[in-house]
Order: structure tokens, then sequence, then C-alpha cells
């Protein structure tokens, strides 16, 4: 089983939000979404669909 760095979560603008994994290594992958009321547009949904669990949370 894969071990992931620690995924943090930030709102950079209203509705506007990052998922940032580790510190910024190479190979680390992160990912950003769109929420506008009911809806959610995934603009980069990470490198695995492993790292990706997290997002639908």
């Amino acid at each position: 089983m894969n071990t992931w760095p620690g995924q943090q979560i930030q709102e950079i603008a209203d509705g506007i939000v990052a998922i940032v994994h580790g510190h910024g290594e190479v190979g680390v992958s992160n990912a950003s979404f769109i929420i506008e009321g009911q809806r959610t547009f995934v603009v980069d949904s990470m490198t695995f669909p492993e790292m990706a669990t997290g997002m639908a949370q």
C-alpha cells in the first residue's frame, strides 16, 4: 500500500479550493476544484485515483 504525503485543503477564493500534497517535492500531485452551489468542477484530479479519494469526502 502506498503512503501519500499529507493533504492540505486551502480555499484560494470564494468557491475555489486547492488540495496540496507534501511540500513541493517532485512527483507529488496537487489538485483544484471550483464549487458553485451543488455543482463541483474538478480542474485536476491528482496523478493516481488513490490520491483523489479524499477529494470526494
